[in-house]
């Protein structure tokens, strides 16, 4: 009779936990801790780890993980200085902390970040903007006042960056702005665009509905100097998505109505483990969450929608390839035929 992690292996899975505090991977709390940066307190990824890192420790003794309230782009940073044995974040974010690009540029790091598990993907790069502000294409961009979230987080981390990297010095604004108040940003003209991620049509949140059904928007044709710049750079990754999978509501249909797909920014969100994080910890870790992804589903709703969404947490191209996988994660994926 096949063991869970037999029965698993077609499953969709996950990928990312997150513990802080002290670092005993790698050496210096207790002989089987691992402490991982879980993501802001108030982040539903936060909770989800937390509900992750207790079915591990519920389910083997072989390794205790230790979840710590940390911002994403923080958690990177001090992973990568040795204060933590993980944490959650965004590829680009942790590519450029291996590189010493973006914000890290000039700086340097007590170790190489390496990915663990893939979590999620991110898609975006698909821009709607006011009829009157002149912008058509995402070559009208500058001196426009875009809206991407939140500030100060990995997303609007990644838009700043993507734009530098594509157009060079580029004069584009982007205010903090919760997701839920986008639409009214834009219709009261306090933005002239903003940016809206992939949306599932059987869950579209409300605040993205209400901004497709605003009038006098279009969507921002992206040129081929944009999606060219993404294609040939190791940091951003594209991918072509179908509009009958993302723009299923009657609004959504007739802002897309001449495409038949588009192409969206593609991010994922993975777990890192600093290079020196003990091999043997970090094959214990993902072999608990390989056994218990059913678990694990169960126990968090958040969990719960990414898992059934997701494909191989393993997937080292999931994951991004600019990233080595750990050896300690590896080894369990080699052993599952992925």
């Amino acid at each position: 009779m096949p063991t869970r992690r037999e029965a698993l292996t077609g499953l969709a899975t996950i990928g990312s936990i997150s513990v802080a505090g002290c670092f005993g991977g790698t050496g210096t709390g207790a002989e089987n801790q691992l402490t991982v940066a879980g993501g802001d307190s108030a982040s539903a990824l936060y909770q989800a780890m937390q509900a992750i890192a207790a079915e591990v420790n519920d389910y083997t003794d072989d390794v205790d993980v230790e979840i710590s309230p940390v911002p994403s782009m923080q958690g990177i940073q001090q992973t990568a200085q040795g204060e933590y044995d993980m944490a959650v974040g965004s590829f680009t974010v942790a590519f450029d902390r291996n590189e010493d690009l973006g914000q890290y540029g000039g700086t340097t790091a007590k170790h190489q970040l390496e990915s663990v598990l893939n979590f999620y993907q991110f898609n975006g790069g698909v821009y709607y903007a006011r009829d009157d502000s002149g912008i058509e294409t995402t070559d009208d961009l500058e001196g426009s006042t875009l809206g991407v979230g939140p500030g100060g987080g990995d997303v609007n981390y990644f838009y700043t960056n993507l734009f530098e990297e594509i157009y060079g010095e580029i004069d584009i604004e982007m205010p903090s702005i919760p997701w839920t108040e986008l639409a009214q940003g834009l219709d009261s003209g306090r933005l002239d665009v903003a940016m809206v991620p992939r949306t599932d049509g059987s869950t579209i949140a409300a605040w993205a509905e209400e901004l497709y059904s605003i009038d006098d928007i279009s969507l921002v044709e992206p040129t081929d100097t944009y999606t060219t710049g993404i294609e040939d750079s190791d940091r951003f990754q594209l991918t072509t998505l179908s509009t009958d999978t993302t723009h299923q509501t009657e609004d959504q249909q007739e802002m897309v109505s001449q495409y038949d797909e588009l192409p969206w920014t593609e991010e994922p969100y993975n777990l890192y483990a600093a290079e020196t994080t003990d091999e043997d910890l970090i094959y214990a870790f993902v072999d608990a969450v390989w056994e218990q992804v059913e678990g694990i589903a169960e126990s968090h709703a958040t969990a719960q929608i990414w898992l059934e969404g997701i494909e191989m947490m393993g997937d080292h191209e999931r994951q991004g390839t600019g990233i080595d996988q750990h050896p300690g994660a590896a080894e369990l994926y080699q052993e599952q035929g992925l």
